[in-house]
């Protein structure tokens, strides 16, 4: 059975993955929507800055882990996960931001390539809000 603990440094993990899954998906619908009525090169900015930040917020999510690894390990088994499945999405997002950084962003239709890849990439978690 779970402790407290357990539960609330999964809850925390949970929620930031949750948050930074939801703003990976949203801007890349975003990105294409604003495409009739922003200039390419100002989306392409935004993107790769998105980029880095979703890139810090993956550092932080790990980091958070690594501070607690056995709780850490300890909560994925009260789920019935492994640290493989944490790392296999952990490298999911990374390899996203890692591809649109190098991603060449000069026309709407690599525009809208990048942000169909993100949406093919990251999971598409279900939301209630």
């Amino acid at each position: 059975m779970a402790t407290f603990e357990q539960i609330g440094l999964v809850f925390q993990i949970i929620h930031n993955i949750y948050g930074l899954v939801a703003n990976m998906r949203d801007n890349a619908d975003g990105y294409k929507t604003q495409l009739a009525t922003r200039p390419v090169a100002d989306i392409a900015a935004v993107m790769v800055a998105d980029a880095m930040q979703y890139k810090r917020r993956v550092q932080w999510i790990t980091d958070l882990a690594a501070r607690n690894l056995a709780l850490f390990d300890a909560s994925l088994g009260a789920l019935n996960l492994t640290r493989a499945d944490a790392i296999s999405l952990r490298d999911t997002l990374l390899g996203v931001t890692n591809h649109t950084q190098a991603a060449n962003l000069t026309s709407s239709t690599e525009i809208t390539t990048e942000a169909d890849y993100i949406l093919a990439t990251v999971p598409s978690f279900e939301r209630l809000w």
